[in-house]
């Protein structure tokens, strides 16, 4: 019987030939786009996996832009990255109420801007250098003490839009096995 059961528990497939190879890139990949390039929320997931710890679970409305508001002091979007290249980082922000807010957006823990946001949609063009940036996953970070707003809701900000580089994605050649 312990015979039986180690013999149920090995790999009943033959293993490769040296020198075969195993081919990796005869399936699709999990995700082809490795740099976003730009964020916008959707109906469906909002910032989709991008979308980190810190905002609102649905997208809100406000003068016909979709945004989604930050519900914690501090939020999070993840940036994927191609390169350490110097970048600007666009966003369009509001806030919930007349009263302004101060607002810190960090690059990977790396401050690169406070900003003041009214109740005015504001598009802020920010420069991130390329030694703030990694190859790979990048957080952006926006740092603000929120308010109570007329329904009772503790909010900080609304993001309506990312902008960072040009959306790159991985180009897949099944007959050349290559990605």
């Amino acid at each position: 019987a312990i015979l039986a059961t180690l013999s149920a528990c090995g790999d009943s497939r033959a293993p490769f030939e040296a020198g075969s190879g195993q081919n990796l890139l005869a399936r699709r990949p999990d995700a082809l786009a490795w740099q976003a390039g730009e964020l916008v929320p959707d109906e469906e997931t909002l910032w989709g996996e991008l979308g980190q710890f810190g905002w609102e679970n649905h997208i809100s409305e406000e003068d016909g832009r979709a945004l989604v508001w930050t519900n914690r002091d501090k939020a999070y979007l993840d940036l994927p990255a191609g390169t350490s290249a110097e970048r600007h980082v666009t966003l369009q922000l509001s806030a919930p109420s007349a009263e302004p807010k101060e607002v810190e957006v960090r690059l990977n823990s790396v401050k690169i801007a406070t900003l003041t946001v009214g109740p005015e949609w504001q598009e802020e063009r920010l420069h991130a250098p390329a030694a703030f940036w990694r190859v790979g996953e990048n957080l952006l970070e926006f740092v603000c003490k929120l308010g109570v707003v007329d329904d009772g809701r503790r909010l900080g900000i609304g993001v309506a839009r990312v902008h960072y580089d040009e959306r790159r994605e991985v180009r897949q050649d099944p007959s050349a096995g290559q990605l």
